[in-house]
């Protein structure tokens, strides 16, 4: 079984400012994250702090980032494991 979701909103509420976005699950977060400061992109956590984590609940680690056109997109840890 998997632990990989799928989120799409057809209303964007301005209260979740990631309500539309796509998520990509990586086996390796902390190569993710060196890869995407490696090519200056700035990630944010759900609360849109820079350079800092979110840590579900359910022990997954994930980051959002935009892309040239202003589209969200979410890094997630796929294993839960820091």
């Amino acid at each position: 079984m998997s632990n990989r979701q799928n989120h799409c909103a057809k209303d964007l509420e301005r209260s979740r400012p990631f309500s539309t976005h796509v998520a990509l699950a990586t086996g390796d977060f902390k190569a993710a994250l060196a890869r995407l400061e490696q090519h200056g992109v700035t990630y944010v956590s759900v609360a849109r702090q820079p350079k800092d984590i979110t840590i579900r609940p359910d022990g997954v680690r994930q980051i959002y980032f935009q892309d040239p056109d202003g589209h969200w997109i979410e890094i997630n840890d796929a294993n839960g494991e820091p």
